[in-house]
């Protein structure tokens, strides 16, 4: 089974890999026609469940227990990706703090 959910896994520039799922909402909840996979909107600013620090890209991958959510981004840490990749290790700390390191 998969349920479509915006997903990225970033590599920080101390080697690790992360996974992060951003916070989302349902939209549409008085359409009887509503679809709870498709009518959602994200905030590309929090992730509602991360899971940091894990050794390979792989481990990364591994770490989601849930659903199958059709997709990820993949972001390896550059010279040219670093800013994004910094700014995602932000919002890890942001979610860690609120909702702690998913399992």
């Amino acid at each position: 089974m998969s349920c479509c959910r915006e997903n990225v896994i970033w590599q920080s520039a101390d080697g690790t890999w992360n996974r992060g799922f951003y916070a989302y909402w349902q939209t549409n909840t008085d359409d009887e026609d509503r679809d709870e996979e498709w009518d959602v909107d994200y905030s590309w600013d929090e992730f509602n469940w991360v899971r940091t620090g894990l050794a390979s890209e792989q481990d990364a991958v591994e770490a989601w227990r849930g659903v199958n959510p059709g997709m990820r981004e993949v972001l390896p840490w550059s010279e040219r990706a670093s800013k994004q990749c910094a700014e995602l290790d932000t919002l890890a700390v942001a979610c860690l703090a609120e909702h702690g390191q998913g399992r």
